[in-house]
């Protein structure tokens, strides 16, 4: 199976758990108006659950996660909720609703998607473990 890896440094640990920080960082490498939008460039903390190995804060690590697991991610977090809301702003022009109250309908309908997905996120991302190796 296909694992996707990034570079992180850890930043915390815990009673088995481990803190580390990924930079995320926009590709705006050659962009011109880098300077004007400071891209973003933040840092994201993950907890990687009982970590195999002692790690110390600072240390350089690489943290990876099957494919499988990052796909399902996007599914239910972008494409789902894209059909449901193009299901019932379609559905309700059909229904002769005019275009206005079709989006704003097609945007509430997000609102309770999104709070139900916050509840069973767990249930439905169990599986999703993170793995952290020693950078060499």
């Amino acid at each position: 199976m296909t694992e996707i890896s990034c570079e992180a440094i850890v930043k915390k640990t815990d009673k088995g758990k481990i803190g580390v920080a990924v930079k995320q960082a926009a590709s705006c490498g050659s962009c011109a108006a880098q300077k004007l939008c400071h891209g973003e460039k933040e840092e994201k903390i993950i907890w990687i659950n009982n970590p195999q190995e002692d790690y110390k804060i600072g240390e350089a690590v690489l943290i990876s996660t099957d494919y499988k697991s990052c796909v399902l991610s996007v599914v239910y977090g972008y494409v789902l909720p894209l059909i449901l809301f193009l299901a019932v702003v379609f559905g309700l022009h059909a229904a002769g609703f005019d275009e206005i109250m079709c989006g704003i309908f097609g945007i509430i309908i997000l609102i309770p998607y999104y709070f139900g997905l916050s509840f069973v996120s767990r249930k439905i991302f169990s599986n999703n473990q993170f793995k952290i190796t020693k950078k060499h």
